[in-house]
C-alpha cells in the first residue's frame, strides 16, 4: 500500500497508528514528527541547534541511530549514542553514573527525550546527558 492510499481519509495520527500497528514503524514521515506535533517542541531545542548552547543544559528529542559501550580506565561502562531529530545527527554520552541509571533504557530505539551540558569537543559538540526519558506513543499508553 503506498503513502498516497493511506493519505486518502485518515488523518497524521491515524496514519500513525496503523503503520505502527501493521510494519512496526512509522513509513511515510520521521518517527519523531508525532511527538513534535504532540510537545510542540516546548523546551526542546533541535540538533542543529546544538552549536549555539554550547556550555549550557539543553534538552532534546532524538531517535537512536547507532551507539557503542565502552569501559572507563575504572572499569565502568558508559555509552556512547548517536542520535537524531527531524533537523541532524547529534552525539550523546552517557558517563558511568548517568549510564547505571538509564541504561536500561537503549534496548529500544526510542524516542527519548535526552537533557544534558552541550560541550565543544574540538568542534564536535556532545550533549553529556544527566537525564534520559522514553517516550511513548499514544497507542502504547492506551495499552497499559
Amino acid at each position: 500500500m503506498s503513502s498516497r492510499h493511506l493519505s486518502v481519509g485518515y488523518d497524521e495520527e491515524t496514519k500513525d497508528i496503523l503503520e505502527r500497528n501493521v510494519l512496526g514503524v512509522l513509513a511515510t514521515r520521521h518517527p519523531l514528527a508525532a511527538f513534535m506535533r504532540a510537545t510542540g517542541s516546548d523546551g526542546y531545542i533541535r540538533a542543529d541547534e546544538l552549536v549555539q548552547h554550547a556550555g549550557e543544559r539543553v534538552e532534546l528529542l532524538g531517535w537512536i541511530v547507532c551507539m557503542k559501550r565502552v569501559r572507563t580506565s575504572r572499569g565502568e561502562y558508559m555509552r556512547f549514542v548517536t542520535m537524531e531529530d527531524m533537523t541532524d545527527l547529534f552525539e550523546v554520552v552517557l558517563f558511568p553514573r548517568c549510564y547505571r541509571r538509564y541504561g536500561h533504557l537503549l534496548k529500544t530505539p526510542g524516542p527519548f527525550a535526552v537533557r544534558g551540558r552541550v560541550t565543544d569537543e574540538q568542534g564536535c559538540y556532545v550533549l553529556n546527558a544527566d537525564r534520559l526519558h522514553l517516550l511513548r506513543f499514544a497507542t502504547e499508553e492506551q495499552r497499559d
